[in-house]
């Protein structure tokens, strides 16, 4: 019998070390000889140099040592190219379709004695016809499709004493003639003989670097249509079973390329579980396998359905049954007892970390096969797996992953606990784990700590969640969704029933740890999903558990950036506990959260990490602080709200320190620069700050945010700055070069120089009107950037400045209170456009956080009359107050834009001060007006100096709006209005040439006309001189009027006409000197009257085509 190759014998055969090849034994040595004869007989591999002769002496003198050296002497002294030739002709012989299914050959002639006897008693050339003979017969059956050739009977090949040199005969010829007779199509060969197991090892042993490639043909060489179990593939499989103890090193290549083909599924099994590194792996190789499919939603491996549907059949098949069915269960039956010899061994150990790591890997194979292969527990398997979950000795580092993985088998597998015994052990073993709880998880962390999932399965079977249960377990056992909901019905009824009742879970939950640096990295159902559930059914409430609070505030201060989406969820069910108790907690509510623990958080700095407050660190302040504004905004919100419930109980209500202390500006500027990593909160936070805070809102826009850019030169200190202002009158480049580089910087780093800019820089620029304007340009754009993150103290400090000359100290809340304090400043600050924007700017923020104001008093204070209909009273009232406040800030800022006695000549001009002031001014009330059309409205209705029509008209683009009321402006009972109203209608006109303007114009005039007929003299005149010049611009707009104006003009001359004849021929000087007064006031009237009279006449002739043409010909005679 040929000699068995050992992985030793192989590893010396494939790096070719002589001095251990000579040290081998002499079985091994004669399994070799073909090799090493060529070689040392050829040379061919020897090294080439000085040790050259004594390699070769030394293989030499071992190799005479054995008689079969002289026929392998004489196999390499054959003609090896006339044995191509023999070959080639005895190839072409095999494709005659006559001659395919008989056994001649070229090679052999007669064989009247029988082939084993021509064997023996033949010479060299003799022994390789024989061998070829049979060899290109079996390579021609199995390469021609015609038919299915898996063995054949042959006395020479399946005789075991001629293996030897039937193994040096075909190492010897295949390589010398490898072209025309492959090793990969010898091996296939070869498989159809008895004797295969033996022959391909070792010729692979001769040949050992072709060892890779003839194992891939192997495996590839399986076709589908070949019965999984024929004496083909039990062949096929033993041999590569051989090859695969011959060198072990191939035994992660060949499950490789078996799972990659899907082929030889018993064969794999069989290395699988033989190997040492294969079997100690086998459980995560095969859990990924099932996952790895799962996860790209392909078909599953074709290993593992052969395994399920080893599974189905009963491995106590009859004799009588098919060889493929015997198989199956026979694989079943060999995974079966692989699974029971792991279980008891890991029973009898002490569990120690790797014992655990071995545990959990075996517990997901035991799940995988139980729930995705169907596999069945056996008694015995039962108990022993039910041992291994219950056990209690192991206290180590992956204690805390084995129980989680445990209790997520028993809830995936309820059968492991079919009996009382297994039931009560379950039982047990999770009261263990409820009073052992802090035990672990004060020695080993909470970041896998069991409680929070007691909790969360406990809070789901309850809710009767089970697709979360399902979700749950498959996270835990890291195989996707493999438990079928159907199957929880026993696990639920223990759970709620007696392990976890209600009661039980609200008063564990609060004790379960928080999850250190909670972020939306961290994956899986966690401590926050537990309490987030038991508040939104108001469990703490019903059952009297208060100290949820105090988790609630731990878990808020442990969370970091980017934020967990289901945080701002748990604030919002945390208010509603706190304010809406239902009318099962029977009115007890959660506790909330103090002031003192708020003001610990919005104390810290932003720009330090890790301060330690109450012996806790606070790892990411901003996220903290962000987190915290927004429970404080939706409490008071949701306080508000619901008033009826506010005043049946006391509320906590948090004090003005509280908000004071809240750098509300820098938080909203630093959320929205990380705004992705707080996707959850951030929209929610600013739809409440937009209702309680909406002057904020505008302060943080994008386009403020992009140009929010680190300077590269180093900011000036606070006594640079300091000096340089003193120096400002003197020399002002110093100043002018500090504010352009605080005016590139973040507006957090220019926090600390405000007090310097406003309190010492602000009071000269208004003190001294010869400043360079560059100085107050920078001052207003460093302002505006330092506005964004103080927008509240800044606004204090300015308003101080602006109005100093009263020695006020004004706040914050007196500002709110009464905004036209802020108009009340000094008179440079009109006159200085740059400063005027800054006080338009705070004017704007204090006009909205008064209406704030009001609105969140009428809340904070609802009174009786909210439940009747005066509540709707109370709320115009508040309207009424907030539009007189507008309007009068308003009304002051139109006198504003009035010259002064000195800028009479500026006012003429396109551009200057004036102009740049009075365009400010336009611009900030159009957003006013477009804010609150109603406004508009009310200014126009309260009446402004005519002399600022035409500029309202053409710098206000909202003031088409007014078109909307001329109809009801114009039916008012004042004299006035009516005026004021015709003169803005014909700016308008000329403003707006629009068709439909017309008919308000035609109104005008018809209003007009009937009003020169019922006015007394003095207010005739009065409104004759101030609507002659309107009615002309109308008409000059709308040709078509022209008559219509025209008789209106005409029948105004006549009336003054006929005055002047009552009372004599006046000229205006003699008027003047008139002794009676009245009459010298109504005879100015009568010649004011008759000269804007004459100037609209005028004008319209001036626009008449007659008049153009008599002008023409003027000019030419």
């Amino acid at each position: 019998m040929a000699a068995t190759v050992s992985p030793r014998l192989f590893k010396i055969m494939q790096t070719f070390n002589v001095e251990q090849f000579l040290q081998a034994s002499e079985e091994e040595f004669i399994a070799c000889l073909p090799a090493v004869s060529r070689i040392a007989l050829r040379n061919s591999h020897l090294s080439q140099g000085q040790s050259l002769s004594h390699e070769r002496e030394l293989l030499l003198s071992r190799l005479i040592q054995y008689p079969q050296v002289g026929f392998l002497h004489d196999l390499l002294s054959l003609d090896f190219s006339e044995l191509i030739n023999d070959i080639s002709k005895e190839k072409q012989f095999r494709m005659k379709s006559n001659v395919s299914k008989t056994e001649e050959s070229t090679l052999i002639s007669n064989l009247s004695r029988g082939i084993c006897v021509e064997f023996e008693e033949g010479n060299a050339l003799r022994k390789v016809h024989l061998v070829l003979s049979e060899m290109l017969f079996v390579v021609s059956k199995v390469q021609s499709s015609q038919s299915k050739f898996s063995s054949k009977n042959s006395a020479l090949f399946n005789n075991q004493s001629y293996l030897n040199q039937l193994v040096a005969i075909l190492s010897i010829v295949q390589a010398e003639v490898d072209d025309k007779l492959p090793l990969t199509e010898l091996c296939e060969a070869l498989l159809r003989f008895e004797t295969c197991s033996t022959l391909v090892p070792l010729l692979l042993l001769n040949k050992a670097h072709e060892f890779y490639p003839v194992c891939s043909a192997l495996v590839r060489a399986f076709e589908t249509s070949e019965e999984k179990y024929s004496i083909l593939c039990q062949r096929r499989c033993e041999v590569l079973l051989e090859c695969y103890r011959m060198n072990p090193e191939s035994a992660c290549f060949l499950r490789d390329l078996c799972i990659e083909e899907g082929k030889l599924h018993h064969f794999l099994l069989q290395m699988s579980l033989i190997d040492v590194g294969l079997r100690r792996n086998f459980p995560e190789f095969f859990v990924s396998l099932c996952e790895e499919r799962e996860k790209q939603n392909g078909p599953k491996s074709p290993f593992v359905l052969h395994l399920k549907n080893a599974f189905r059949r009963s491995p106590s098949v009859s004799s009588s049954q098919s060889s493929a069915l015997l198989s199956d269960g026979g694989d079943a039956l060999m995974l079966k007892e692989y699974l029971l010899e792991q279980l008891v061994a890991l029973n009898r150990s002490a569990l120690e970390p790797e014992d655990l790591v071995r545990a959990i890997a075996q517990l997901r194979l035991q799940f995988v096969l139980k729930n995705v292969l169907g596999m069945k527990f056996e008694d015995e398997e039962r108990s022993h797996v039910v041992r291994l979950l219950t056990n209690q000795k192991h206290n180590n580092a992956f204690s805390l992953t084995f129980i989680n993985v445990s209790l997520a088998f028993f809830i995936a597998c309820p059968l492991v606990v079919s009996d009382n015994t297994s039931e009560n052990a379950f039982k047990s073993w999770i009261h263990f784990l409820l009073d052992h709880r802090e035990v672990y998880e004060s020695a080993y962390g909470s970041q896998n700590a069991f409680g929070e999932v007691l909790l969360l399965l406990a809070l789901h079977f309850h809710n009767n969640q089970l697709s979360n249960v399902s979700q749950l377990v498959s996270d835990l056992l890291r195989v996707r969704g493999a438990v079928k909901t159907s199957s929880l019905a026993k696990m639920k009824s223990l759970f709620v029933q007696e392990l976890f009742p209600e009661p039980v879970i609200a008063e564990y939950a609060p004790l379960v740890a928080v999850t250190p640096s909670l972020s939306a990295r961290i994956s899986g159902y966690l401590p926050v999903h537990c309490i987030h559930q038991l508040l939104k059914s108001r469990a703490f409430s019903k059952h009297g558990i208060r100290s949820v609070r105090d988790w609630v505030v731990r878990q808020l201060r442990a969370s970091t950036a980017p934020l967990h989406s289901l945080l701002p969820t748990l604030i919002e069910n945390y208010v509603h506990s706190l304010v809406q108790p239902t009318a099962k907690s029977k009115g007890i509510a959660n506790e909330p959260i103090t002031e003192k623990e708020l003001l610990q958080v919005f104390r810290l700095s932003l720009n330090k990490k890790g301060q330690v407050i109450d012996e806790q660190e606070i790892e990411d302040p901003l996220t903290a602080q962000l987190l915290f504004f927004y429970y404080y905004l939706f409490y008071e919100d949701t306080r508000l709200h619901d008033s009826k419930m506010a005043a049946s109980r006391p509320l906590l209500q948090y004090s003005g320190t509280l908000h004071e202390c809240i750098s509300i500006e820098l938080l909203l500027l630093k959320g929205h620069q990380r705004q992705s990593q707080y996707a959850d909160l951030y929209p929610r936070l600013m739809r409440l700050v937009c209702e309680y805070y909406p002057y904020l809102c505008p302060h943080i826009p994008t386009s403020s945010i992009s140009q929010l850019r680190v300077t590269s030169s180093p900011l000036p200190t606070k006594s640079e700055l300091r000096q340089a202002i003193d120096g400002l009158l003197t020399s002002p480049k110093l100043l002018i070069k500090m504010l352009q580089t605080l005016r590139r910087s973040e507006p957090e780093a220019l926090m600390p120089f405000a007090d310097e800019l406003i309190t010492r820089l602000l009071p000269l620029l208004i003190r001294e009107a010869q400043v360079d304007r560059i100085v107050v340009d920078l001052f207003k754009d460093t302002w505006m950037k330092l506005n964004v993150a103080m927008l509240r103290k800044l606004s204090v400090l300015t308003l101080r400045a602006f109005v100093s000359q009263y020695g006020l100290t004004l706040c914050w809340d007196d500002l709110v209170h009464d905004p036209l304090c802020l108009l009340r400043c000094q008179e440079r600050v009109y006159r200085c456009p740059p400063l005027l924007e800054i006080l338009l700017a705070i004017l704007s923020t204090a006009l909205s956080a008064s209406r704030v104001r009001l609105g969140y008093h009428l809340k904070q204070h609802p009174g009786r009359e909210a439940e009747n209909s005066n509540g709707q009273e109370r709320n115009e009232l508040k309207n009424t107050l907030i539009s007189s406040q507008e309007s009068a800030a308003v009304q002051l800022l139109l006198e504003a834009c009035l010259p002064r006695e000195n800028e009479r000549e500026e006012s003429q001009r396109c551009f200057g001060v004036l102009r740049e002031v009075q365009s400010i001014i336009c611009s900030f009330l159009h957003q006013l007006f477009i804010e609150d059309p109603n406004l508009l409205r009310l200014i126009h209705f309260q009446g402004y100096n005519p002399k600022l029509v035409p500029l309202t008209v053409a710098s206000i683009p909202s003031m088409h709006i007014c078109f909307d009321f001329i109809p009801e402006l114009m039916r008012q009972p004042h004299l006035e209005k009516i005026m004021f109203c015709v003169e803005l209608l014909s700016h308008l006109c000329q403003q707006y040439r629009l068709p439909v303007v017309i008919h308000l114009c035609k109104l005008t005039i018809d209003v007009t006309s009937t009003l020169l007929d019922v006015l007394i003299q003095d207010e005739l005149y009065e409104f004759a001189m101030r609507v002659s010049p309107a009615l002309g611009r109308m008409a000059q707009v709308f040709p078509p009027l022209i008559d219509s104006v025209i008789t209106l003009l005409v029948q105004c001359g006549r009336i003054a006409e006929a005055h002047v004849n009552l009372s004599g021929s006046i000229s205006t000087g003699e008027a003047i000197a008139y002794s009676d007064e009245p009459v010298a006031k109504r005879a100015k009237k009568v010649l004011s009257c008759v000269a804007a009279i004459q100037n609209t006449f005028k004008t319209l002739l001036e626009e008449t085509e007659i008049f153009n043409r008599f002008k023409c010909d003027q000019v030419t005679s």
